[in-house]
């Protein structure tokens, strides 16, 4: 265990001190560092979720992950997650709409 509160094993205490190493800072700088960018990953994969199980849309996702909408199109078309869900009856209205707009 670490004399900093955080309960860690060998193998991660010689993970943040080769990190340390490499960054040239101090175990506090690299653990927020890499427990920042875990936050991120973390969001951005509950953002996909809710967006994969239709629970919110892919603008909301995208902004809780704080990514915009491209970003969070790409990787949801990544996981097999369309981006844009029609169902067949709102293809054909919005097919006739359109050819209306066209005239």
């Amino acid at each position: 265990m670490s004399g900093d509160g955080l309960p860690l094993s060998r193998a991660e205490q010689r993970e943040l001190d080769a990190l340390e190493k490499r960054y040239q800072q101090s175990r506090s700088a690299v653990s927020r560092r890499t427990l920042s960018r875990q936050l991120k990953v973390l969001k951005a994969r509950i953002a996909s979720d809710k967006y994969e199980r239709e629970e919110v849309t892919l603008m909301w996702a995208a902004n809780f992950a704080g990514s915009t909408f491209s970003d969070m199109a790409k990787a949801a078309a990544a996981r097999g997650i369309p981006c844009f869900r029609y169902s067949v009856e709102e293809l054909e209205q919005d097919t006739k709409t359109g050819a209306r707009w066209l005239r």
